[in-house]
């Protein structure tokens, strides 16, 4: 749903979402998201937006926080978490050790590695 915002909305559409306080606070993160998105790609400073409302946002595999817009406004930054269409993710510290296990039996057997990200 969230790549199909980013690529069938325009900004005006996008805002006019997120000024709509009758809409799920999740699709007005959502249209942030893209908003910010399209901003960075064509390299445009986003407008000062700043609302009241919260957002129930993951925490780890199953936690949920309630966060600000302007806290969420700073999370999605991390790691261009509003990319619809990221390139890789990064594993968690779990699953880096066992790519490293992995990569030094692959290497004992002449085998390509894998990427540690």
């Amino acid at each position: 749903m969230y790549a199909e915002l980013v690529k069938n909305t325009s900004e005006s559409e996008l805002l006019s979402i997120l000024n709509n306080v009758n809409e799920l606070n999740a699709i007005r993160g959502y249209a942030y998201m893209a908003y910010a998105y399209k901003c960075d790609k064509e390299k445009r400073k986003e407008k000062n937006l700043n609302y009241s409302f919260k957002l129930n946002t993951i925490n780890g595999c199953v936690g949920y926080t309630d966060v600000s817009f302007s806290e969420f406004k700073k999370k999605i930054r991390v790691r261009n978490a509003y990319d619809p269409n990221p390139k890789r993710t990064i594993p968690d510290p779990i699953e880096q050790k066992v790519i490293q296990e992995e990569n030094k039996i692959r290497e004992e057997q002449g085998v390509p590695l894998r990427k540690e990200y």
